[in-house]
Order: structure tokens, then C-alpha cells, then sequence
């Protein structure tokens, strides 16, 4: 394996990188995977070989804009190989009164602009009657017609997914759905070989997947099966409802407030507006209005309804420190972003002695938003629509989490209209004015 000695992210071009462990590839070689600690974009460390096919297209056409593919070993198994005009400068093997004869083995090997390793070829010379002369171009086998039964049958199951995905994503689902399903579906056929319904019956039988994962599992599995006209007596579970964790408003302060730039921006806007984290990874520059001061959502997950919220000066002040000219305001993958933050919530767990910072998600910030939203309102609608639920008992769920008899508060004082308007937007709550026109302020710790 060959490390370059200054990788720079492909996303950012920041060369501020983790080392996120190493692939083995099926060759026996490896590559080094890098964690972008700027943008969280996940990638492999690109290698200096480059695919023989792809390199002698480009030097038939060098004007032709290719992508070099990277491979990882050297070892060309190569002894003779096509004429000129397939693999450049190589031997000619064909001769006068002769042509080769080219017998497909397995897939295809350098079959541009694709390549597989594990392709085979057999490349032979018209000979005389039991001549010993054979040129063989990756290495000896014998020729073989057609591919094992147990390859075509895994083949043809993965027909059927793609076929049963590109049907729901006629249908209109989501592409986060649509995901869920291909995950769900690739998981049975690693697990079991195939998806008959009496090999996935015993595979969520020996899983210990709790009855929510395999409630989804059935039910992603009862759908294939009918995009196939299928059948099945799908195994009883029950969906359990749990109290989601709320965590302190100085726990979600805490994590604010020692993490980087971008990270603390997105964790300052989840807070603040209850947002998904999809939705907010979505969000467009054009979506803020900095004079305003609001943000406006088309564009909500789960079918919810799409809103306006109100931003914070803090907030706006935070989205300009990092204004770039890219269309989107945050870039990059989610998945490697999300990765990224319970990485630094794990170390700030461990650094300030508090195991229930590990506790919190993404999600966390808007159960906080719900429950701190509906005690200060006791307006469920509101409540509803701010969260932007398309079912009104998802909020209800909230409501059970009220529970503040004993919980203590901070406590503010202002004396100008100035003063009054920051401990506001920082989230205080005006409780009276005394004799010395001293406005009282509180928040809840």
C-alpha cells in the first residue's frame, strides 16, 4: 500500500484529515481510508496505478476526458496480449494464415471503460492438430461455458432488488426509504444466501435485533414479495414505543460550544429549530433571509408539512462566518458528518467525566426543542407545526415528557430595551419588572 504524503480531501481540499482504517481488498492489497475533519467527507486514498485499458484508450485519444480507474497491485498476470489497437504496444499474435481465437471464461477483463479483476480470458492461436502452442492472456484454465448455479441464482436475486427498488421509486417514495429497503434486503441475502421466506423466518429468528428492527425487517421483506406476486405467513412482532431521551439544555450547550465551526453551526441550528438533520443538511443559502432573520423549509422530510422559523442574531452571525459561494449551505456526506460528531461527543463525554453526553443524537436536539417548546407554549398545534409532524400523536408523545417541578434556573437581570432583546433571543423568559425598573429574566438550566 502506497500513502501519499500530503492527502488532501476531494470535497474541501482541506488537508486536515483522520486516518478512518484500512480496506483489504480482495487481492490481498490495501488502501488507507481518510475522515475529512472539516467537511466529515469520507474517502480512499487514491493510488498511483492506473487501469492498463483505461491508460491505453487515452493514448489512442489523448483528447478524450477519461477517468484514470486506480488499482492496487502491480502484477499484471499478463504474458501476450491483444493486438495494438486493444492493449497498446503489445505483441501482435496473430500470424499470416491464422487468427487468434478469443474465448470469454468468465467476465470480462479490462472491458473498458469497466474492469474486473476477477475476469477471465484465454486467448488462443490456430494451431495444427495437437499443437502445444497456446497463448493464454491472464492464466491457464480451462474453458468453462457458462457460470455456477449458484451465481446465476444470487445474480438474479439481485435483478429482482433493482427491479423492486426503480418500481418504489416510480411510486414516489423517498430516496431515504428507498435506501432503507435496498439495506434491508442485501442484509437477508447476506445473511441467508437467498430471500425464500423460510430462510428469512429462521435469519430474524437468530438475530438479536430488538422487535422494532425486525418489525421493519418483515415488513420491507412482505413488500418485496409482493412486487414479485408473492405470499408468505410473516412472523409476529410487536413495535414497542419508547420515551425518546431528552437531554439538558447545558449538556446540548456544552457540545455546542466545543466543536469546530461547521459542526457547532449545524448543532446551534438543530437546536434552535427542531429541524432533521436531513432537512438541515439540505438547506440551501438561498432558504436564510439575513435580514429577516428566518429560514424557510420546502423541502421537509417523512411528508411533514414545510415551515417558516425564526433564526437567532447569534445564529445568522454563525452562518455568515462560514458563507461560502456553493449552492448548498453544508456539503459533503451526512453519514461521515454524523461519524464525525459522535466521535468528538465521545471524547468530550470521556474529557468531562459525563456518560450522558453519549446519549445524544442528532435526533436529541429536536426532543429537546418538542418538550422545552410545549412546556413554555402548552400549545400541542403549535408544537406540531413547528416540528412540522404530519400526525398530531406523534407530538402528543411530548407532552409525557414535562416534568420540571424540580429543576432549577438560571437567572438573568437588564436594565435597557437592548440588554432585554439579547436575553431573549438567548433563550430567556421575562418574568417581571421591580420597583427599580430592573427587568427579571429566567431560563431553565
Amino acid at each position: 500500500m502506497e500513502i501519499l504524503a500530503n492527502p488532501k480531501c476531494p470535497e474541501c481540499n482541506s488537508n486536515r484529515l483522520y486516518k478512518d482504517g484500512i480496506r483489504y481488498l480482495a487481492d490481498g492489497s490495501s488502501i488507507q481510508r481518510w475522515l475529512c475533519r472539516n467537511c466529515g467527507y469520507r474517502f480512499s486514498q487514491p493510488n498511483v496505478k492506473i487501469n492498463i485499458a483505461t491508460k491505453s484508450a487515452k493514448l489512442l485519444n489523448p483528447s478524450a476526458n477519461l477517468t484514470e480507474k486506480m488499482i492496487s497491485s502491480t502484477k499484471f498476470p499478463f504474458q501476450k496480449g491483444f493486438n495494438s489497437s486493444f492493449l497498446f504496444g503489445c505483441e501482435d499474435i496473430r500470424s499470416q494464415d491464422s487468427k487468434p481465437h478469443i474465448t470469454k471464461i468468465g467476465k470480462s477483463l479490462n472491458t473498458f471503460p469497466h474492469y474486473n479483476s476477477d475476469g477471465e480470458y484465454a486467448v488462443k492461436e490456430k494451431q495444427p492438430k495437437n499443437s502445444p502452442r497456446t497463448l493464454v492472456l491472464n492464466q491457464t484454465v480451462e474453458t468453462k461455458s457458462e457460470l455456477s448455479a449458484g451465481a446465476t441464482e444470487k445474480a438474479d436475486i439481485k435483478g429482482k432488488i433493482l427491479e423492486f427498488l426503480w418500481q418504489l421509486k416510480k411510486e414516489g417514495l423517498e430516496d431515504q426509504s428507498i435506501k432503507t429497503y435496498d439495506t434491508v434486503l442485501k442484509l437477508l441475502m447476506k445473511s441467508c444466501g437467498n430471500l425464500e421466506p423460510e430462510s428469512v423466518k429462521e435469519v430474524l429468528a437468530k438475530k438479536k435485533w430488538s422487535e422494532n428492527t425486525k418489525v421493519l425487517v418483515s415488513m420491507a421483506y412482505s413488500r418485496f414479495l409482493e412486487f414479485q406476486g408473492r405470499t408468505w405467513e410473516a412472523p409476529k412482532y410487536r413495535i414497542t414505543r419508547k420515551i425518546p431521551y431528552v437531554p439538558l439544555e447545558s449538556e446540548l450547550d456544552t457540545l455546542i460550544c466545543g466543536a469546530r465551526k461547521k459542526l457547532t453551526t449545524f448543532l446551534r441550528l438543530l437546536k434552535e429549530t427542531g429541524l432533521r438533520s436531513g432537512e438541515a443538511w439540505r438547506l440551501k443559502w438561498i432558504d436564510i433571509d439575513f435580514e429577516k432573520q428566518i429560514l424557510t423549509l420546502n423541502d421537509p422530510e417523512k411528508h411533514g408539512t414545510p415551515r417558516i422559523l425564526k433564526l437567532s442574531s447569534t445564529l445568522i452571525a454563525m452562518f455568515k462566518a462560514i458563507q461560502t459561494e456553493s449552492e448548498r449551505i453544508f456539503n459533503g456526506d451526512l453519514r461521515a458528518f454524523r461519524v464525525l460528531f459522535r466521535k468528538y461527543r465521545n471524547r468530550m463525554s470521556v474529557k468531562l467525566k459525563n456518560p450522558k453526553l453519549q446519549r445524544i443524537t442528532f435526533h436529541s436536539f429536536r426532543h429537546w426543542k418538542a418538550t422545552i417548546e410545549y412546556h413554555r407554549t402548552k400549545d400541542i398545534l403549535y408544537v406540531k407545526e413547528t416540528l412540522g409532524h404530519k400526525n398530531i400523536n406523534t407530538t402528543l408523545l411530548y407532552t409525557q415528557l414535562v416534568n420540571f417541578e424540580s429543576d432549577e434556573w438560571h437567572s438573568a437581570t437588564a436594565k435597557t430595551t437592548e440588554e432585554a432583546k439579547k436575553l431573549i433571543e438567548a433563550g430567556f423568559e421575562f418574568i417581571c419588572t421591580t420597583p427599580e425598573e430592573i427587568m427579571l429574566f429566567r431560563k431553565r438550566k
